[in-house]
């Protein structure tokens, strides 16, 4: 395979790459003949990489790359691997391919890619339709084999969870979402299921709506028995359709009941590596509110630390302290802790989705049924 190593330098200065994203063109889609925009032809745009290190970019097919605010053609060929070094992009890029994928650092992705370099780091961002993008995040964060209704839930949930952020990038920063579970998993083609490919296509353009725009439509794994309250989780806004409701519907879930230890010097030390500075621990008092734990004060020799019940989850690793549905008790040299549930417990829960559809409960009651207040609508790119 031949090989390029993309070598060009503009005569801009560096400062360009920070300018110039605000001179971006917005975000769109194909308009249909009536001006309406269906909603999975809008785009968005996915941080997919950040990279001190030299990034590939492969495509079977022709490949150009042209600067994003001159417009100007800087490369254009054929079946080529290009190297890009960070110190070499001093001015944003979009890559372009024809009827072929662009893969970078051997991952196909559909779409274009932008090429930022922020703070002497290449930023990736791959700019794709919805419809496209969510192909591939349904299987990373639901099981593809799962019932075709629980599947159509999910498609809608992150549709909607994509929409929120969309319309929340007022600043117009370089991208919507990253690729990471702090927003939504995206691995680019590599995830596609013909099952979860459906349950998008079937579910095209709707969203969960309150008060004029998409929810903030939070999911998680498994609730343990009840969904929780946005309010007893984080601060902020209590969402009215983010409440909690019973969930007798995922006690097949692996994770519905678990147990841990955790030992008060380990508990210290997760503390210390969060920038919770704490001396020797005295005590931990655990507050609940429907059985999930809200607030947590930690007496020690330094002092008190208080912080939320999911802060004080989130110390730990993911399989360790995996909800705040928990109770604990003494033991040993520290607490042992019987817990329900997987994840933060907010919105849909994805173990209980799968209950309900195998219960013969639609996609929509579903929805309904964990975002009480929200309304399924399907608005197109003029209405939000």
């Amino acid at each position: 395979m031949a090989k390029t190593v993309y070598r060009w330098i503009p005569a801009s200065i560096f400062l360009t790459a920070f300018l110039v994203q605000s001179c971006l063109p917005p975000s769109g889609g194909i308009v249909r003949r009536d001006g309406r925009q269906n909603l999975d032809d809008h785009t968005v745009r996915v941080l997919i990489a950040e990279s001190k290190s030299p990034i590939t970019i492969f495509s079977k097919s022709r490949v150009k790359i042209r600067g994003i605010k001159s417009g100007k053609v800087l490369l254009d060929t054929d079946g080529r691997s290009i190297t890009l070094n960070p110190e070499k992009i001093l001015t944003p890029l979009i890559v372009e391919s024809w009827n072929s994928p662009i893969e970078v650092d051997k991952k196909a992705y559909r779409g274009s890619m932008e090429i930022h370099n922020v703070l002497g780091k290449i930023s990736v961002i791959n700019v794709l339709s919805m419809g496209d993008y969510l192909k591939s995040v349904i299987p990373g964060e639901i099981p593809a084999n799962w019932n075709a209704e629980a599947l159509k839930a999910q498609a809608i949930a992150s549709r909607t969870y994509a929409y929120h952020h969309i319309l929340g990038n007022k600043n117009r920063k370089l991208y919507d979402l990253d690729a990471t579970t702090s927003f939504q998993v995206y691995k680019g083609m590599v995830s596609e299921k013909p099952f979860t490919n459906d349950a998008v296509e079937s579910t095209s353009g709707e969203v969960l709506m309150y008060n004029g725009g998409p929810i903030l439509a939070f999911f998680h794994s498994t609730c343990g028995g009840r969904t929780a309250d946005n309010g007893d989780l984080w601060e902020g806004k209590n969402h009215p359709y983010l409440k909690s409701v019973p969930c007798p519907y995922c006690e097949s879930s692996p994770h519905y009941r678990w147990s841990t230890d955790l030992t008060l010097d380990k508990i210290r030390e997760s503390l210390q590596r969060h920038n919770q500075f704490t001396g020797r621990i005295r005590s931990i008092a655990f507050k609940s509110h429907e059985g999930r734990v809200t607030d947590v004060i930690v007496r020690h020799t330094q002092g008190v630390t208080t912080m939320k019940g999911n802060q004080f989850r989130l110390l730990f690793p993911t399989d360790s302290l995996k909800s705040t549905f928990f109770v604990s008790k003494k033991g040993g040299r520290g607490l042992h802790f019987e817990g329900r549930g997987w994840g933060h417990g907010v919105g849909l829960c994805q173990w209980g989705a799968r209950g309900m559809a195998e219960k013969g409960f639609n996609y929509k009651k579903i929805l309904q049924y964990y975002y009480r207040n929200g309304r399924i609508e399907r608005p197109t790119g003029n209405d939000i």
